[in-house]
């Protein structure tokens, strides 16, 4: 069996490498931890925010998602967890950060190809029926509906 710092130990050193912001506040909201990938997605130093207030709101059990502003005036979008647990004795709660940039733009990319594709199918004046591999209608365009 591992001493409680022991485990709060192997528990630090655990959550430290983790590719996640995790960020530990107490109940007034105050930063008592975080790790590299926090400081890295909030740009922000730990010595800085250490001791104040983290500065989202917290929904314990949602997740949501925030914005963070980057320096060179682009957003950063991170889904954001909040769970109760108790950290050096204490209530708190635990706040992960996953970065979902990324994923957020190739998600507006592809609704912008798919509005793409759907302004040309309606700028034919052709009737224009898409089907799908098991021949079934996936699209048409707006001659086709007037056909209708």
């Amino acid at each position: 069996m591992f001493s409680p710092s022991t485990a709060e130990e192997n528990l630090r050193a655990v959550v430290s490498h983790d590719a996640d912001g995790v960020i530990i506040v107490d109940r007034s909201g105050t930063v008592r931890f975080l790790n590299r990938a926090a400081e890295q997605l909030l740009n922000r130093h730990g010595a800085e925010l250490h001791g104040q207030l983290f500065g989202f709101p917290l929904v314990l059990g949602e997740r949501a998602e925030v914005e963070v502003l980057r320096p060179n005036g682009d957003f950063a979008v991170a889904e954001m967890r909040v769970l109760s647990i108790v950290w050096e004795g204490q209530d708190a709660l635990l706040i992960t950060l996953r970065d979902v940039t990324f994923e957020r733009q190739a998600e507006a990319a592809l609704r912008a190809a798919e509005a793409f594709s759907i302004a040309i199918l309606n700028s034919l004046s052709s009737e224009i029926v898409v089907l799908d591999e098991h021949s079934k209608i996936v699209a048409v365009n707006d001659a086709w509906i007037a056909l209708a």
